[in-house]
């Protein structure tokens, strides 16, 4: 069976991926801290294509989140999917850009 990681970038990024990872938890039946609520065998099927499953029986999704400014990811962490992911799933800068692209290309 293939996996796939889903690579969000930015701050457009991580909303698009925070919405993208609700969607498939809602279609698997797994909840926001990771825990499979569901009854139905079927909706596990494929459920590891997208998420890594722990030895406590925990999904883990596959996704990085990368910005340069730690608080679009620190927003997915302090909101309520914050538990669905791992910690090392974030990869971010210690400052932003301020929306100019120079100081993005040569950081």
């Amino acid at each position: 069976m293939r996996e796939i990681i889903q690579i969000n970038v930015g701050q457009c990024g991580s909303g698009v991926g925070s919405a993208f990872w609700r969607l498939i938890g809602q279609e698997h039946s797994i909840g926001l801290d990771g825990a499979y609520s569901g009854s139905d065998d079927d909706e596990l099927a494929n459920a590891n294509v997208f998420y890594c499953e722990t030895a406590a029986g925990r999904f883990v999704p596959r996704s990085v989140f990368v910005d340069l400014d730690p608080r679009s990811n620190d927003a997915v962490l302090g909101g309520d999917m914050g538990r669905l992911f791992g910690m090392d799933s974030f990869v971010s800068g210690l400052a932003g850009t301020g929306n100019n692209w120079a100081k993005g290309y040569f950081c």
